[in-house]
């Protein structure tokens, strides 16, 4: 068994390929990939090996020729290294007796990489890259990141460590490949019990950091864009209550149970003004303002750097006065959504059928905090509210509401249509 390296077919997007190893024996067959990538004028399609450079390039500097020796050698000595582990893996399981298979011989490789690239090249400064995004150094289009944004930085390097220290797994740009990607997804599920979303968060900033990394030539390491490094995404549900739903909701006695109650109440507020969850939080006693007799809602919202300005219904005043002006202190995503749902069930919100792909979950159990600006928007358009007047209070587009917010189930849909349907024909269904 000789194993061999040659260059993918298609570039990548700054015009280098990434490098393969193959191996045949016995019938068998490994293509193994390492998130290393090189030019063409950079690599030796007969000999398998990178071209390291005698002389400087016309008008080259000094420098970036040493470096870019530098670098090519060193990536040089990991396909030596690499080739030698694969050689000498195979001759180990041989010895045994046995065939070495294919899918052994991957996994001892991954292994290899993992040990060479934290050991071999000592770099760490990924934690120095993700420091920048959370002290908001790092810049999109010229402006700072959001607060929001910066905090799931934060979020990014308190799982990281806490991963590291438990796994121990060395975080650099060269130790983010596959191998940790499925590590670290099973502790961010174990350990803190995530769901696909959460974790997807952390996938998708982790991808922003290498990619920083990458653009400023910090690393060369393209494993974070594999097809199989995703941000995990799971589909959330579409529901949304109707008037009735919400004024059963907001009727029902939850005196007994304060904690539930408050979540109820800035449920019942986020529905009634189709504010997000992360700018409820925000709110205090200087965006109620008297507008012409008119109590109304005014905040800047934080996802889309746009204006809230709404109305406030009865409810939403009933709840205000009730909290002195304000409302509940905020508490965590995670426990909102969980006593959300509690509140829905013993305030008899036990419908199933309200999402097409699961049909027999209770609402209460499709509750979150998305459903309360989904209801706004819903609930006051089928009560004869243009779609235009609920985008412009909101500060969405029209795009968004109609893709995003106004979403009903078929069922839903078939039950406001089946009435209209049998009056055409005279006769009611059986």
């Amino acid at each position: 068994m000789e194993p061999k390296y040659y260059l993918s077919s298609r570039p990548n997007k700054d015009k280098t390929y990434l490098i393969r190893l193959q191996a045949k024996w016995q019938g068998q067959r490994v293509v193994f990939t390492f998130g290393e990538s090189v030019l063409k004028s950079d690599w030796n399609k007969k000999t398998g090996a990178v071209i390291i450079p005698e002389k400087k390039k016309t008008k080259e500097d000094v420098n970036d020729f040493n470096k870019r020796v530098k670098e090519l050698t060193a990536l040089q000595d990991k396909l030596s290294a690499l080739g030698d582990e694969a050689v000498k893996q195979y001759q180990n399981i041989s010895s045994t007796g046995a065939t070495p298979s294919a899918a052994l011989l991957k996994t001892s490789l991954m292994l290899f990489m993992e040990r060479y690239n934290v050991q071999g090249t000592g770099e760490s400064d990924f934690y120095e890259m993700l420091n920048r995004f959370i002290n908001g150094e790092i810049r999109r289009e010229g402006k700072r990141l959001k607060q929001n944004t910066t905090k799931g930085y934060g979020t990014l390097k308190h799982h990281l460590s806490k991963f590291s220290d438990k796994r121990k797994y060395d975080i650099t740009f060269q130790s983010i490949n596959n191998l940790f990607y499925g590590k670290y997804l099973a502790f961010l599920e174990d350990e803190f019990n995530l769901g696909p979303n959460s974790i997807g968060k952390d996938i998708k900033n982790i991808k922003s950091v290498m990619n920083q990394g990458l653009d400023e030539e910090l690393h060369h390491n393209r494993a974070f864009q594999n097809k199989s490094f995703t941000k995990p995404k799971e589909k959330t549900s579409a529901v949304y209550l109707t008037m009735d739903e919400l004024d059963q909701f907001y009727h029902f006695d939850l005196s007994g149970n304060k904690a539930l109650e408050r979540v109820r109440d800035v449920f019942i507020f986020m529905a009634h003004t189709g504010i997000r969850y992360s700018d409820r939080k925000r709110i205090t006693k200087e965006n109620i303002v008297n507008v012409d007799g008119e109590i109304m809602l005014v905040i800047k919202t934080q996802k889309v750097d746009s204006v809230v300005t709404v109305p406030l219904v009865q409810y939403c005043l009933s709840i205000l006065e009730k909290y002195d002006g304000m409302l509940p202190a905020p508490i965590s995503d995670q426990r909102f959504r969980i006593h959300l749902k509690e509140a829905g069930r013993l305030a008899g919100l036990t419908q199933t059928g309200r999402d097409p792909l699961q049909m027999e979950v209770p609402l209460y159990k499709l509750l979150g905090t998305h459903t309360g600006k989904r209801s706004f928007v819903t609930a006051y358009h089928e009560s004869g509210v243009p779609l235009e007047n609920l985008a412009r209070m909101i500060g969405t587009s029209m795009k968004t509401l109609e893709g995003t917010y106004r979403k009903t189930s078929a069922l839903d849909v078939a039950r406001r249509s089946g009435s209209a349907m049998r009056a055409i024909h005279g006769r009611k269904a059986s």
